[in-house]
């Protein structure tokens, strides 16, 4: 039986084959769950980094989004002051035309009131009816009222028609004919107008 330490030989490594590809297949699994181990770290690290990075830009994005809300918040806050100071501005507008008109009527009536005073001290030889001259004294007296102008051919015109004081001062006062209008208020104070 020479030929049983070979057959023993055979039928060891028979039996021993088999587990030395169980433990090779073992020791390769081993190394290949080692590189799918440093591989999943790897990605793991790469993950935990970019959640660091996710994370500080999630903080800054959630500032700048604070950030904007406070200035969406002020810039409702200005539209709401706008639309207050433009309703004020029209409010302060509204009483300036009023007090300009109470203005322009005050001085009109103070120009009309100088005007008849002019026309009756006008009238030298008190007849109560203006002649040639005498209208043109009249002209001459009221020429210093400060932001009246006065058209001086339709004055003339009107004493023309009737001579008579009262008409005329009728005709002044309608102002239809545009005999007389009224300049700009910055160039004169109603408080300046002469005295005859």
């Amino acid at each position: 039986m020479p030929h049983a330490p070979v057959m023993l030989a055979c039928g060891s490594a028979m039996c021993v084959a088999p587990m030395v590809a169980v433990t090779q297949r073992e020791l390769v699994n081993v190394v290949t769950l080692r590189k799918t181990k440093a591989a999943l770290e790897r990605e793991v690290n790469h993950l935990v980094e970019e959640n660091k990075r996710l994370k500080v830009q999630i903080d800054a994005l959630t500032k700048t989004a604070g950030r904007l809300e406070d200035v969406t918040e002020a810039l409702e806050e200005t539209a709401n002051i706008s639309h207050e100071n433009l309703k004020s501005l029209a409010e302060e507008v509204e009483k300036m035309r009023k007090i300009a008109s109470r203005i322009r009527n005050r001085t009109m009536n103070k120009v009309w009131t100088f005007f008849v005073t002019a026309a009756m001290k006008s009238d030298i030889e008190q007849t109560g009816e203006l002649t040639d001259n005498e209208a043109r004294n009249l002209m001459k007296r009221v020429a210093d009222l400060y932001g009246v102008k006065l058209n001086d051919d339709k004055l003339m015109k009107i004493i023309h028609e009737n001579r008579d004081i009262g008409y005329v001062m009728e005709k002044m006062r309608e102002n239809d004919d545009g005999i007389a209008s009224l300049g700009s208020f910055s160039s004169y104070h109603p408080e300046d107008l002469p005295l005859c």
